[in-house]
C-alpha cells in the first residue's frame, strides 16, 4: 500500500533526521543479511575475492557490449552471433580487471565500465574508456586506477563520468565517495600523473555506492549503504571549487540501506531500499525544498513491499515494475504508486537485476532474471506466468532485447539469445574465449 508522505523523513541540510538510531539499526541489519543472501562469497567474503558476472549485455548498433569473468569487456556481433576476437579491454597479454559487476555504458564512441580485485580485505579498482571502434584505450593503459570496490558502473554528464566506490583503502576515509572525472584529460601522462590530472573532485558520502548513479541535466542521483539518497550537481562551476560538499543540491534520508540503481524518468525519481520501501521522488519540488525534510503529497509516494529492493525498478507505459530479493514483482502505477495488478507476480527467486520488455506470442511480458537459475516471462497485464526462457544457470543482470531476440549474460560468462516469440533458445557462446556453448 502506499504510505502517507509525512511517514518519511529527509534530513535537513544542518540537521540530524528524527528516527536516525532505529534507521541506522535497520540499515545494518538489512546490509549484513543482504550480503549474506545475494553476494555470498563473491563480494561479502573477500578471502574468495569477487567474481563478477553480473553485468548486463549493453547494445550499440550490431554489437553487445558484456564484462566477462576475467574482469575483461568483450564485444559480441549480434548479427553473426560471434565474438569480436580483436575487440577487448584489457587487451591481450595484460591481466584482467578480476570481476566487472556493473554494465558497460556506451556514450558516443566511447564504452566506459570499471572492476576490481581484492587480495584479502585489500582491493584495487579501475575505470577505464575504450573506443567503441577500435578497442583501443581513450584513457591509455590502465585507466583510472583506485583502490576500493567498484560494484556500480558509471554515469556520464555533459563533461564529467561519475562513479560510487565502497571505502578506499586508507585509514581514517569515510564509508564511500562519489568520484567525478573528466574524460578528456590527457592520457599522454605517466600513470602516476595521469590520476590527479583527470580527478575533478570527489565528495564524501555516508556509505558506501554500491549502484550506478543516474544523470540527468548534469545532476546524479544515488542512493548509500548508510541509507542517504543524494542529489549531486555535477556543473563546471567555481561556486563549488572551496568546499565540495555545496554541491548536494538535497537529500533523502531512506528508510533502510540503498543498493538499487534509481531510474530516472517521467520527471521522477525511483528506488527501492533495505526495508521494504519503494520510493518516487520529485526532483523539481525537492529544488524548491532546498531542505528536502518532507515528500510533497502531490507528487511523491512511497510503497511498503514484504521484502528488500535491490534491482533497479522499470518504467513501462505508465507502469513501475519494482522487484524485491524475495522474487517478487510489483507492477505500480508511476504517478500514485498504487498497484496495478491484484496481487504481485512471484517467481520464487532471487531478482537482482531488472526485467525487459518483451512481446510473446501471449502477448506483452517482463522478462525476468532468477538469481537461481534461468529468466521467468510475466505478463504485463496481470501478472500472469508466460513461462521461461531456459539458461540452467543464474542470471543476476538485465537481459537486453535487440530486434526478436532477447540476449541474457549469466553468471557463468555464458551469453544466450532466445527468441522472444516462442522462448527457444536460438544461440550461445562463452565470453570468456568466444567459443560456442556446450
Amino acid at each position: 500500500m502506499t504510505h502517507a508522505q509525512q511517514d518519511v523523513h529527509g534530513p535537513d541540510r544542518g540537521g540530524a533526521p528524527r528516527r536516525r538510531g532505529r534507521r541506522k539499526t535497520y540499515r545494518l541489519i538489512g546490509f549484513t543479511l543482504a550480503l549474506l543472501l545475494v553476494f555470498a562469497t563473491a563480494v561479502a567474503c573477500e578471502e574468495f575475492g569477487p567474481q563478477g558476472g553480473w553485468s548486463a549485455p549493453v547494445a550499440d548498433g550490431d554489437y553487445l557490449y558484456v564484462g566477462n569473468t576475467e574482469g575483461r569487456i568483450v564485444r559480441i556481433n549480434a548479427n553473426a552471433g560471434v565474438m569480436d576476437a580483436g575487440w577487448q579491454y584489457p587487451g591481450q597479454g595484460a591481466d584482467g580487471l578480476g570481476a566487472i559487476y556493473g554494465s558497460p555504458v556506451v556514450d558516443g564512441n566511447v564504452v566506459y565500465a570499471s572492476g576490481y580485485t581484492c587480495r584479502g580485505n585489500v582491493c584495487d579498482g579501475e575505470v577505464f574508456a575504450v573506443d567503441v571502434n577500435s578497442g583501443q584505450p581513450v584513457w591509455g593503459e590502465g585507466g583510472f586506477q583506485i583502490d576500493t570496490k567498484l560494484v556500480g558502473s558509471v554515469g556520464v554528464g555533459q563533461s564529467t563520468v561519475v562513479f560510487g566506490t565502497s571505502a578506499v583503502n586508507r585509514e581514517d576515509e569515510p564509508p564511500g565517495y562519489l568520484y567525478a572525472l573528466n574524460p578528456e584529460a590527457d592520457a599522454g601522462l605517466p600513470i602516476e600523473e595521469r590520476v590527479g590530472a583527470r580527478l575533478k573532485w570527489r565528495l564524501p558520502v555516508d556509505g558506501a555506492i554500491w549502484s550506478t548513479p543516474a544523470v540527468v541535466d548534469d545532476i546524479a542521483y544515488f542512493g548509500t549503504m548508510g541509507g542517504t539518497f543524494y542529489a549531486v550537481d555535477l556543473r563546471d562551476d567555481p561556486a563549488y571549487e572551496a568546499d565540495v560538499t555545496e554541491r548536494v543540491l538535497w537529500q533523502f534520508e531512506a528508510d533502510g540501506a540503498i543498493t538499487a540503481s534509481p531510474l530516472a524518468a517521467n520527471g521522477k525519481i525511483y528506488f527501492g531500499d533495505f526495508q521494504n520501501m519503494f520510493y518516487a521522488l520529485d526532483p523539481d519540488a525537492r529544488i524548491a525544498d532546498a531542505t528536502g525534510s518532507t515528500l510533497n503529497p502531490a507528487s511523491e509516494w512511497s510503497f511498503e513491499s514484504r521484502a528488500w529492493f535491490w534491482a533497479q525498478p522499470l518504467l513501462d507505459n505508465g507502469v513501475i515494475y519494482a522487484s524485491t530479493l524475495h522474487g517478487r514483482v510489483y507492477a505500480l502505477n508511476a504517478d500514485t504508486g498504487a498497484e496495478v495488478w491484484a496481487e504481485p507476480a512471484s517467481i520464487g527467486h532471487q531478482i537482482v537485476a531488472p526485467p525487459a520488455i518483451i512481446e510473446s506470442r501471449r502477448g506483452q511480458a517482463l522478462a525476468v532474471p532468477s538469481g537461481d537459475q534461468d529468466v521467468f516471462v510475466v505478463g504485463t497485464a496481470s501478472g500472469q506466468d508466460f513461462g521461461r526462457f531456459v539458461t540452467g544457470q543464474s542470471v543476476k543482470s538485465s537481459p537486453t532485447v535487440v530486434g526478436s531476440f532477447l540476449y541474457v549474460s549469466a553468471v557463468n560468462g555464458d551469453l544466450m539469445w532466445f527468441a522472444t516469440d516462442d522462448l527457444t533458445r536460438r544461440g550461445c557462446i562463452e565470453t570468456r574465449g568466444g567459443n560456442r556453448c556446450g
